[in-house]
């Protein structure tokens, strides 16, 4: 599509994924239910349960508090940090995946030399992506999570 109407074939690119994209916002905007009572997919038990999870955690039962108090009750949760380390960490490790081609070829090495010495960590997460995948369908549970907590684990530090 390179020179159609004047643009660049990289122009087009970015048009096409950009119609692509509000198409599929207008569509799901009627798809998506609004709230659980009126999702169709959904048995009328599964609706009030639905339901119900989301009124339990709702602002609306901290009628008369503060703003402030309501951060601090944010800062005090645990699953929060958690959360907020583990997508630091993971942040912080796939720009380093996006430049580990870069630094290895400040080592003097020819592109494909570069290539092939950044490609071997690619294989071994390959390699554990699908040994985990197995090990996931055919554990119990009480194999699961500690898998689980290894998983995090090795992929935060790896």
């Amino acid at each position: 599509m390179h020179g159609i109407s004047n643009l660049s074939g990289w122009r087009w690119l970015f048009i096409i994924q950009g119609v692509a994209t509000f198409a599929v916002s207008l569509v799901s905007a009627f798809i998506i239910p609004d709230e659980p009572h009126n999702t169709r997919w959904l048995t009328p038990e599964e609706r009030i349960l639905a339901h119900d999870r989301i009124d339990r955690e709702t602002v609306d039962r901290y009628d008369g508090t503060t703003t402030w108090a309501g951060l601090r009750d944010c800062l005090k949760d645990k699953n929060l940090w958690i959360i907020l380390v583990f997508g630091h960490v993971s942040f912080a490790s796939t720009n380093f995946k996006n430049f580990f081609p870069t630094i290895v070829s400040t080592l003097g090495y020819n592109r494909t030399i570069t290539l092939a010495l950044t490609c071997p960590p690619y294989l071994v997460a390959a390699a554990a992506s699908i040994g985990w995948s197995w090990n996931s369908g055919e554990a119990t549970l009480w194999l699961r999570k500690p898998s689980l907590l290894q998983k995090l684990t090795f992929t935060q530090v790896g």
